[in-house]
């Protein structure tokens, strides 16, 4: 991943990662890396609240910033017009 460039990575098995640049759910930065995301990365922000709201993981989307859930709520709208799911 080029420096500077956000990204997410959820591992499925137990892994081990060496990182410089991590960001934890349960450290204090968490908030702000939502607002972070959300400005600099909307679409990935919208599609990362809606993959942890499908995987069960609203306690993370709660810290996100409003403008985000509007914007996913927005979206199923318009699915939902559209008859898809």
């Amino acid at each position: 991943v080029p420096a500077g460039r956000p990204h997410l990575v959820l591992n499925l098995e137990l892994t081990v990662a060496v990182t410089h640049n991590y960001a934890s759910e349960h450290g204090p930065f968490f908030e702000r890396m939502w607002k972070e995301v959300a400005q600099d990365e909307p679409d990935f922000a919208v599609a990362w609240y809606s993959g942890l709201e499908k995987c069960g993981r609203g306690d993370l989307t709660r810290v996100a910033p409003p403008e985000i859930s509007d914007q996913v709520e927005l979206k199923d709208d318009r699915v939902n017009a559209l008859g898809h799911r």
